[in-house]
């Protein structure tokens, strides 16, 4: 059983050692970087992919906050539900002020701001599948594994039904 190194140990290391692990912590950080920019850009084609076959401009996307009021209108819903994603983030704000005391009272308004935010997500979602001819079975995927099924609508044969 390897215990965690001793201190004496630990300044016996040669600069050597430590060196490579300076190096070995570096190139996981860069490898990483790498994943996370590659992962982005595909995400931005994806949606890019989707909002053109919604009939939109691709650069739409990729405007945080217009792409979100123009996924509302994909679903089929009118335009002031964007309003409606509102709602979470001031019970979340009104809950820290009010339940400076009271931290039950703040846990209820962070239970309630999700809950509601997880009902908006679940219908325009739902919306959205439906928008593209797909089944209740499909908007769970949009819902529970979107990094999936979006992919699979921006470059599967889905049409986008107005």
């Amino acid at each position: 059983m390897d215990l965690p190194l001793t201190g004496q140990e630990l300044a016996s290391l040669s600069q050597l050692d430590a060196m490579n692990m300076v190096a070995a912590s570096g190139a996981i950080g860069v490898v990483g970087t790498i994943v996370i920019v590659a992962l982005i850009v595909f995400y931005c084609i994806v949606f890019w992919r989707l909002f053109k076959k919604a009939g939109y401009e691709g650069y739409e996307s990729l405007i945080k906050g217009h792409n979100g009021y123009l996924m509302i209108l994909m679903s089929g819903k009118p335009g002031w539900w964007y309003f409606l994603f509102m709602i979470p983030v001031v019970l979340f704000v009104l809950s820290g002020a009010i339940s400076e005391t009271n931290a039950w009272l703040w846990w209820a308004g962070v239970v309630i701001a999700a809950l509601v935010f997880l009902f908006l997500y679940v219908v325009i979602s739902n919306g959205i599948a439906k928008k593209f001819g797909k089944r209740v079975g499909f908007a769970l995927g949009l819902i529970v594994l979107p990094f999936i099924f979006y992919p699979i609508l921006a470059f599967g044969k889905a049409k986008f039904k107005k």
